[in-house]
């Protein structure tokens, strides 16, 4: 007769590695030390198979192996085991997108086994996120929960203790925390998680004295105070990085509005520096669980507080705050103008620049603070500046054109008008002109030289500083990716036959930055940041695509040919080079191939890198994985099934959002393959964001 099972209870929650948390609650059940080595290996393994796209390896497989565990452990099996997923709605906000699908998948097959029992626990305002889910939407059944009353509260303090054989340190004590918890539940709906960080804190210093009472000091006790624990505690474990901290906590992540408490602030990954970084994570990481991470699907990673109470409660940041008031109530107010200024159609962009004393006092917060605004917030105040220099600009030219006038009248010079107008059509030929014939109009091509041109020529239409085009030949492929493509995603399908008609040219590489900046010295595109890249044969980043646009639009006109971006259709046509594989050199990653959060680079998730650092395709053209992303025509839209089958753009899908493809330096391998797409809206600019040049040939 075997001993009794021990039990199976499996409790995890999803994390920034949902399979991973899976996998360890059921080594838990197997009786494993934490660092046994066997357990480690067995982990590995399983995260491995579970990743497999393919899916083969189903939580049958690990229920089996359970199984096979407790007979090894000459235990009873038991008769059915319970999964129980706290938290679930971290799901979506801090699991990577390929395990998040891959996640959803498995526990979806898993409900069909009769072994097992699953239960997924979830906020509301994320029943959306499940919605969108399909896997577990189509298998889930919802079961509401009611807000707890007093009575219940007390039920969720005192029963598990009661149960696990623990107490508190006096009778009032579960009371107190349970009227306390009630009270404030009232006035903040995020009572609740505070309550467990104070339950989970008052358990494991019970463990560790090993006396089984639970203890608080009712008297003190404040709901909120455990968050102000354990930053007072970090801060007190990392002296020497205090002023790290208080970077992070008042300039990164608190919005600070006139005469309002602070609010949290969702920080993108570039506005950290990698110290900080460091610092953001271990904050994020258990125990300390007072920040949040995420990297949602096609969007870059962000850090926020877990929870506005510290704002509130933790009085050195309230100090740190005060101290900061003025520049973050003013800096807020800049990001709501700079973001109104981004929503406004291209065409009225320019009304909604700073200017006059707002825009004075912008100038003189970039002078003494420039390193504590994001790179958006400083071009959008450089871009203020321009417009606001070329108003007054115009202002003195008005001026004397009306002093000019009033001469001409009196002395009926007439003269001095033709002067004035003969200086400003010198002045265009001065900048535009010259550049125009010395560096364009040699160069390109006549009707026919370009129509002997063959695939794989190359040519340029300038002196210097412009793309050097290769030419496509023209043919058909499969778009998108088909089912068994490891790190798929919907958005990718279904494949379809796409035929390109005729051959059509595209940049041997992005467009970089001495090709932009080319176009700012004749006045034909914006000052740009490169984030400390570097410029040259850097490519070109914090472009939106609008500014895409205004580059092919300048060249078109300096060369009086149609370049133009990519249609979507033509980019992965492109970047396939006749290959059905999932990246343009094979099926795996390999190493050295690109550049990418684990492609093997010097540059991995670090910087961009110049072009041309990587092995080109089939077709010559490089970069077309990794680097940065890419801007195409395209308007998003979720899937293919209203997709053109003849290379054309797509403008009837979201015009909300427009295409980017090619992945860039810190997404995963994944996110770089030939068929991986993203939407983002079109005035967006990034640090991971450029584009690449096409051009219609003549027929």
């Amino acid at each position: 007769m075997g001993k009794a099972a021990a039990g199976c209870f499996l409790t995890l929650k999803p994390g920034t590695e949902p399979l991973k948390a899976l996998v360890e609650a059921f080594l838990d059940s197997w009786q494993f030390d934490a660092g046994d080595p066997a357990r480690i290996k067995r982990r590995i393994e399983w995260v491995d198979m579970l990743l497999d796209v393919n899916g083969k390896t189903t939580l049958g497989d690990l229920l089996d192996e359970t199984e096979r565990r407790y007979k090894k452990l000459d235990q009873i099996k038991p008769p059915a085991c319970l999964l129980y997923i706290d938290q679930g709605e971290e799901l979506y906000v801090r699991a990577e997108e390929h395990q998040r699908r891959r996640f959803s998948e498995v526990i979806a097959q898993g409900v069909a086994d009769s072994r097992l029992h699953m239960l997924m626990s979830m906020r509301s305002d994320f029943l959306g996120e499940l919605q969108k889910d399909e896997p577990l939407f189509k298998v889930h059944r919802k079961i509401d929960v009611p807000p707890l009353r007093e009575a219940e509260l007390g039920e969720v303090v005192s029963r598990p203790a009661e149960l696990l054989s623990a107490r508190f340190e006096t009778a009032e004590l579960a009371d107190i925390i349970t009227r306390r918890t009630a009270e404030d539940s009232v006035k903040d709906v995020g009572a609740l998680p505070l309550l467990s960080y104070t339950l989970d804190d008052m358990w494991t210093q019970m463990v560790k004295r090993g006396d089984g009472v639970l203890r608080l000091p009712a008297q003190s006790f404040e709901l909120g105070g455990v968050l102000v624990d354990r930053a007072e505690t970090f801060l007190a474990a990392h002296p020497k990085s205090q002023d790290n901290l208080r970077r992070i906590f008042t300039l990164k992540l608190a919005t600070v509005r006139e005469g309002e408490e602070p609010t949290r602030r969702r920080a993108l990954r570039p506005e950290f520096s990698d110290e900080e970084w460091r610092l953001v994570s271990e904050l994020a990481d258990h125990p300390n669980r007072l920040l949040v991470t995420a990297t949602p699907e096609s969007g870059e990673t962000y850090a926020e507080v877990a929870h506005e109470a510290i704002f509130r409660r933790w009085d050195t940041l309230r100090s740190w705050i005060a101290a900061e008031r003025e520049f973050l109530a003013w800096r807020t107010g800049l990001e709501t103008a700079r973001r109104a200024w981004q929503a406004t159609p291209d065409g009225s962009k320019t009304a909604a620049l700073l200017m006059g004393a707002p825009l004075t006092q912008a100038q003189s917060w970039l002078a003494k603070r420039r390193d504590d605004l994001p790179v958006v917030d400083r071009d959008f105040i450089d871009q203020s500046a321009k417009r606001e220099s070329k108003a007054r600009a115009r202002a003195r030219r008005g001026r004397a054109l009306v002093y000019v006038l009033l001469v001409g009248m009196i002395t009926g010079l007439i003269g001095w008008i033709n002067q004035s107008y003969l200086k400003e059509q010198m002045s265009w030929f001065m900048t535009v002109r010259p550049y125009l014939h010395a560096q364009v109009l040699p160069y390109v091509l006549s009707a026919e030289d370009e129509r002997a041109l063959k695939p794989g020529t190359t040519f340029r239409e300038c002196a210097k500083d412009c793309p050097e085009m290769i030419i496509v030949p023209a043919g058909e492929f499969m778009m998108g990716s088909p089912t068994i493509e490891k790190g798929r995603s919907n958005n990718e399908g279904p494949q379809h036959k796409v035929t390109i008609a005729r051959p059509f040219a595209v940049s041997k590489f992005d467009v970089t930055f001495a090709d932009w900046d080319a176009c700012i010295s004749v006045g034909g595109c914006p000052q740009v940041d490169d984030v400390g890249y570097g410029r040259g044969t850097r490519p070109v980043i914090n472009v939106s695509w609008y500014q895409a646009q205004q580059y092919v639009e300048w060249f078109s006109k300096m060369t009086g040919q149609h370049y133009r971006l990519l249609t979507e259709a033509e980019w992965e046509y492109a970047a396939r080079a006749g290959t059905t594989t999932a990246y343009y050199w094979g099926d795996e990653i390999g190493k050295g191939n690109a550049n990418c959060n684990g492609c093997g680079s010097q540059w991995d998730n670090r910087a961009t890198s110049p072009v041309g650092s990587f092995k080109p395709n089939a077709f010559g053209l490089y970069d077309m994985a990794g680097n940065v992303r890419q801007w195409v025509e395209d308007c998003y839209d979720r899937d293919y099934n209203e997709a053109s089958t003849d290379g054309s753009a797509w403008t009837s899908g979201n015009c909300r959002q427009r295409v980017a493809r090619g992945g860039f330096r810190s997404a995963y391998p994944q996110h770089i393959r030939s068929a991986s797409r993203g939407g983002l809206t079109p005035n967006y600019r990034g640090n991971a964001l450029g584009f690449r040049a096409g051009r219609t040939l003549s027929p």
